[in-house]
């Protein structure tokens, strides 16, 4: 008993098209993981974003902070694109 899928290897072409099959289910996969991630940070950093301008009075460290969450918000709406 073989527990294993045979793999049609016996015709080169065969084989290229499992391949470019293969490679095409990859890189559809990581499309839409590296959507889904950049999605994800855009949100939070909205949100701790939107907590920061809601204080009335900000100190220097949540100053620097909304800089430095904004320049991360164009970084991934950039790298989106």
């Amino acid at each position: 008993m073989e527990d294993r899928i045979p793999i049609p290897t016996d015709n080169i072409f065969k084989f290229y098209a499992l391949f470019g099959l293969l490679l095409f289910v990859f890189c559809s996969g990581s499309i839409i993981y590296v959507y889904h991630s950049t999605n994800e940070l855009v949100f939070q950093v909205a949100i701790e974003l939107e907590t920061i301008q809601q204080n009335q009075n900000p100190s220097p460290v949540d100053k620097l902070k909304m800089d430095v969450l904004m320049k991360r918000l164009d970084i991934a709406i950039n790298d989106r694109k």
